[in-house]
């Protein structure tokens, strides 16, 4: 009996440390498929995607093709060349409101370029030509043309003298009427090939306002500009030649531009 306890005792002892090395290895087993787990999401969530809207926003339903050019009187010819290397710039209006920031591309050599829009009203902004305002309404042939023209002020004579010599300190008033329909800019004044400036420009207490003195000026239907400027000869003249004076040439330009629909060509 004591013999056969033993064997008894032997077995349950292998038993135990059977079972007891058993629960070792499930514990090791959990705790590295714990470990693998956690692995796991960590490689996952640096690898997953960043959440998008179930719809994306809608792109640009409309494909506008832009043709800028340039038509410009030369010896008295008209010439129309393409307006290359040009910012056109599209402001939405929205509310009666303009937007400050606008869609942007440049012309190439051709003064051509694309662009995607949503139908909508924009203001047209080119370099420093006069805005003009749109309407787009699916794919569309935007043509903008610049117009620029070479004219003549009216001149009046401010004489300081009382003989019929015009000295160099006399002044003398230019003016023009803008009788186009539309607005025009003035980009410049010149003398016989040379730029001249106005008195109030000249002036001590407009240098520092350089958008005052800017010659740069919009001139709008009807509206008349004037400004005062010394006598452009540097010399004194008689009263009869300076009625006539001749070689003051106004720099002056307008803008038109219109849309033309158009059917796209799938490929």
């Amino acid at each position: 009996m004591l013999v056969r306890q033993s064997c008894f005792g032997k077995k349950a002892t292998n038993v135990k440390q059977t079972w007891s090395k058993i629960l070792h290895r499930s514990n090791a087993y959990q705790i590295l498929l714990f470990v693998v787990a956690i692995a796991g999401v960590v490689v996952l969530l640096s690898y997953f995607p960043e959440p998008r809207p179930l719809f994306p926003a809608p792109l640009p339903d409309s494909l506008v093709l832009i043709n800028a050019t340039i038509i410009s009187p030369s010896d008295r010819v008209i010439r129309l060349y393409p307006a290359a290397r040009v910012n056109v710039s599209f402001h939405a209006v929205v509310g009666g409101e303009i937007s400050e920031h606008g869609l942007q591309v440049i012309t190439d050599t051709r003064g051509l370029a694309q662009i995607g829009l949503y139908g909508g009203k924009y203001v047209v902004k080119t370099a420093d030509w006069t805005p003009q305002s749109i309407t787009i309404d699916g794919d569309s042939i935007l043509s903008i043309r610049r117009f620029e023209i070479e004219d003549s002020p009216k001149i009046r004579i401010n004489a300081t003298s009382k003989d019929w010599v015009i000295s160099p300190a006399d002044r003398m008033k230019f003016s023009y009427v803008n009788e186009f329909g539309k607005t025009i800019l003035l980009s410049g004044i010149t003398f016989q090939g040379r730029a001249i400036e106005s008195i109030r420009c000249k002036s001590a207490e407009d240098l520092d306002n350089s958008k005052k003195c800017s010659t740069t000026v919009e001139i709008q239907p009807r509206e008349e500009w004037s400004e005062i400027f010394e006598n452009p000869y540097g010399g004194s003249i008689a009263w009869n030649s300076a009625r006539r004076l001749t070689g003051v040439t106004l720099h002056l330009s307008f803008v038109e531009a219109d849309v033309m629909p158009t059917q796209r060509i799938e490929g």
